[in-house]
């Protein structure tokens, strides 16, 4: 007797395509480093799940963030941190942070989410929720994050 799944598991490669950068990068990073990097492919699954994400170092420190269902794409740079001396100030890059920069892509309000979801400062998505109450779980969380 042969069995036909009826569903498969969930696969993170729907949202950030499953390209050779992305391999070398599995494959080369800390324990560490791939736990932040499930943590932001966690957090990307439910926005705009239809779409697919190319993500490819560039030569900038960066990553180049492709969107083929939005028609966006974009290169985002390596951080600059200043770093002052007796004879002057340098500006050095950082590398950019791959999870930190997904996490940022898939948090609505961002300028990372809005250019590579192609969305509008003034649309309706970005429209705040002012006017709906809090519930007593959302308020609970908060506290007790406080010290």
């Amino acid at each position: 007797m042969k069995f036909t799944p009826m569903a498969t598991q969930p696969n993170f490669t729907a949202k950030v395509k499953n390209n050779d950068f992305m391999q070398n990068y599995v494959k080369n990073s800390s324990k560490n480093r791939l736990d932040n990097l499930r943590e932001s492919l966690t957090a990307l699954k439910d926005v705009y799940p239809q779409d697919t994400l190319e993500i490819n170092a560039n030569k900038k420190g960066g990553f180049d963030v492709k969107n083929e269902n939005k028609k966006t794409s974009v290169s985002f740079e390596a951080e600059k941190r200043t770093m002052r001396t007796a004879e002057a100030t340098l500006e050095l890059p950082m590398p950019l942070s791959l999870p930190k920069l997904l996490k940022n892509i898939a948090t609505k309000g961002t300028e990372e989410y809005n250019k590579v979801f192609n969305v509008k400062e003034n649309s309706v998505e970005q429209a705040p929720q002012e006017n709906r109450k809090s519930t007593a779980q959302e308020q609970k969380a908060v506290l007790d994050m406080l010290g």
